[in-house]
């Protein structure tokens, strides 16, 4: 079958992730002998997506396969999908997608979870900090709506104003809470 790779996502900002799981897969695809063409003009079986959900553009008269997720419970408004424009069918990397999918649509849901390089990332046993080693909180992805940061960042001023913070929590400096407002990491006070 000769499969038609719909869009190519450019790596940057609220995108990387896609085009990186989008580059990926098209290697995988390729390494598998698929055939894949790059046309729409062309003849083809099936059109894959891998995009969010308002980026979708369905190749009218060929089946149409969107590879997407979501993080939070509910969709955004911009990323429901108008019923003339769905796909045949959505495959989500996890349970939570499809069960936030299937509220929204009653096209086919198939799983395929995501997997990473072992190679890039390799683990490493570690610990809890101790007394007087720092806490580090990790952010990632981008400060869009579909990723929660709105809620995490909440959740941590709360947390910051209660002044109970452990004994391993160093507080950030105002300039380095500044540019965290700026960049939407915490809310303003």
């Amino acid at each position: 079958m000769k499969i038609l790779w719909a869009n190519e996502v450019q790596g940057i900002g609220g995108a990387y992730g896609y085009a990186t799981h989008a580059a990926k897969m098209k290697e995988a695809l390729i390494a598998a002998g698929v055939t894949l063409c790059f046309d729409e003009k062309d003849d083809f079986g099936l059109a894959v997506h891998i995009v969010l959900p308002n980026m979708f553009r369905p190749i009218r008269g060929k089946k149409n396969l969107l590879f997407t997720m979501n993080e939070t419970v509910d969709l955004h408004p911009d990323y429901v999908i108008e019923k003339e424009r769905l796909p045949d069918f959505f495959v989500v990397p996890c349970k939570f997608c499809r069960d936030v999918f299937a509220h929204y649509y009653s096209v086919p849901i198939e799983i395929c979870p995501e997997g990473i390089d072992p190679v890039l990332f390799q683990f490493h046993q570690r610990k809890a900090p101790g007394p007087g080693e720092p806490f580090r909180f990790l952010w990632v992805g981008s400060a869009g709506p579909r990723k929660g940061h709105d809620i995490v960042s909440l959740a941590w001023t709360r947390w910051l104003r209660t002044g109970r913070m452990p004994r391993n929590i160093r507080s950030i400096s105002r300039r380095q809470e500044c540019t965290a407002q700026r960049c939407g990491i915490i809310g303003r006070r």
